[in-house]
């Protein structure tokens, strides 16, 4: 992989920590729990479909191998920091990290994985189809 695609991948820890203040600050005092994270992950995929596409052309990928490339390793590394900050440095238990996954619940935390595994695959492929136009 890249340098670049592991660095194109940091700015989601700020995009995350603006998206849990707005969470914190204004969704939850208009909204109950499920809906404010619900919101919460709508608002995630949107920030980040956002950046992607901007920072796409810097990426130039090249290919949708590489865009399916690059998002599955931007899961791993999301994975891996949601993990080891909730566990290490939050002390989150582990049932209460892996409760966001719980789909059925309503939780969305699966649906924002799924975005950010699909959006440079996604977006590339929109670019490209547009272009031609």
């Amino acid at each position: 992989m890249k340098w670049k695609y592991l660095i194109a991948w940091c700015p989601v820890i700020p995009i995350t920590i603006l998206n849990s203040l707005l969470r914190e600050y204004l969704f939850a005092f208009l909204l109950d729990d499920l809906t404010t994270h619900q919101l919460s992950g709508v608002a995630f995929i949107l920030f980040f479909g956002i950046y992607v596409w901007y920072i796409l052309p810097w990426l130039d990928l090249g290919s949708k191998r590489k865009g399916v490339m690059v998002g599955f390793s931007w899961v791993v590394l999301t994975l891996s920091f949601e993990f080891l900050f909730g566990y290490v440095v939050m002390g989150y238990p582990w049932p209460g990290l892996f409760y966001d996954f719980n789909i059925l619940d309503g939780r969305l935390w699966r649906v924002v994985l799924i975005w950010t595994f699909l959006a440079p695959v996604a977006l590339y492929t929109f670019r490209q189809s547009n272009e031609h136009l």
